[in-house]
């Protein structure tokens, strides 16, 4: 008998609430459907981010290379025994660029153009290989001892100069500019001395 009651109240209870599983079954829908909007908000998100932080490295390294270049021909002079800045002209617009045979890289104080393209996964000024979204531009600026400057080093840290006068050139201020999407900019400078 008491099994028989708790089956009729059971069934008074489920004929009462038709319909409650459907709505029950929409708000679940619902409540999955932001869930994933959400998680795919936070996917694009993240792809997009991804995307940016790969453009600044690869415009950071391509700085940092344009750089590393300039110090290989300082230091290059120094091993052939010329003038530290031989071939290092200042206050003019440089290109870098890899030529060959490898790894040969020449210094262009007259670019018609400063676009860099991909060949052979290497980033070039060569024209035939797949253009791409950067540009890069080098300038080089005297770096002049200052008397009048109180320091432990006697160099003026706060100008740079297009000219010094004879004998105080201390050394070169290098400025790698790497550009690209028309809007982003990475500038790198470094002071390179004529010191071993």
């Amino acid at each position: 008998m008491k099994v028989l009651i708790i089956r009729m109240k059971t069934q008074k209870l489920l004929k009462n609430h038709k319909g409650a599983t459907l709505i029950e079954l929409m708000i679940a829908v619902g409540i999955l459907a932001a869930a994933l909007v959400s998680i795919m908000g936070l996917v694009l998100s993240n792809l997009k981010a991804q995307t940016v932080t790969e453009e600044q490295l690869i415009a950071a390294n391509l700085a940092r290379e344009g750089i590393e270049v300039i110090r290989q021909q300082r230091d290059s002079n120094w091993l052939a025994g010329a003038a530290w800045d031989a071939g290092l002209n200042t206050s003019v617009n440089a290109r870098v660029a890899l030529s060959t045979p490898y790894p040969a890289w020449t210094i262009n104080f007259d670019p018609a153009d400063t676009k860099l393209y991909r060949t052979a996964n290497l980033y070039t000024h060569d024209s035939s290989g797949a253009t791409t979204q950067y540009s890069r531009a080098i300038k080089l600026e005297s770096v002049c001892r200052d008397d009048g400057v109180d320091d432990d080093d006697g160099v003026d840290d706060t100008e740079e100069s297009t000219t010094c006068s004879a004998g105080d050139k201390v050394g070169i201020e290098v400025h790698s500019n790497v550009s690209w999407s028309d809007t982003e900019n990475f500038v790198l400078k470094d002071r390179l001395y004529n010191w071993r």
